[in-house]
């Protein structure tokens, strides 16, 4: 962070630098002269205000993901203490089924990408059964004996997607 903050002040001093050497050359030129470069000048004070903004939020959002993280580690904590013997059983989430309607896919995605797709603990075979079992109708249709887990995954995604540009496309056309 300290780094970032540091990287901040470099276009703050180019920033004031370039106004000095502004003014100076505003002292010095001719009105003529100075007509002729003021776009130029311009030009890169708008850059730099740029570079300025485009450091406040790279540092906003490495001060926001060390927060996470932080947090993170903090209910990480707070989980591990806990005495597991009073844990509460919860009942099974059941499977999650995905038909191949497209208004249902943002939904059954979510859900499955949390509880199956980055779980850690299940192998890409555990993972491949679950996505299996979770297709149903016109949704089971894309898979093949072949696939592994990863294959299967993103050609499902990717013939979703395919659904949704050909459906934007009719919507369109009317």
């Amino acid at each position: 962070m300290p780094q970032l903050e540091a990287q901040f002040k470099i276009p703050k001093k180019i920033l004031d630098k370039f106004e000095v050497l502004n003014e100076d050359y505003y002292k010095s030129a001719s009105d003529e002269e100075y007509l002729t470069i003021e776009a130029s000048l311009s030009e890169i004070d708008q850059e730099i205000q740029h570079l300025e903004v485009r450091i406040k939020t790279s540092i906003n959002k490495k001060k926001l993901y060390v927060f996470k993280v932080i947090d993170t580690v903090q209910s990480s904590e707070k989980l591990s203490s806990f005495d597991s013997s009073r844990r509460i059983n919860l009942q099974p989430i059941p499977l999650l089924v995905f038909t191949g309607r497209l208004d249902e896919f943002n939904s059954f995605k979510s859900k499955f990408i949390t509880l199956i797709h980055n779980n850690k603990e299940l192998t890409d075979s555990e993972k491949l059964l679950y996505l299996r079992d979770s297709l149903k109708g016109e949704a089971k249709t894309i898979e093949t004996p072949d696939d592994s887990y990863l294959s299967l995954f993103s050609g499902f995604r990717k013939e979703i997607r395919k659904q949704k540009m050909l459906v934007e496309c009719h919507i369109k056309a009317f």
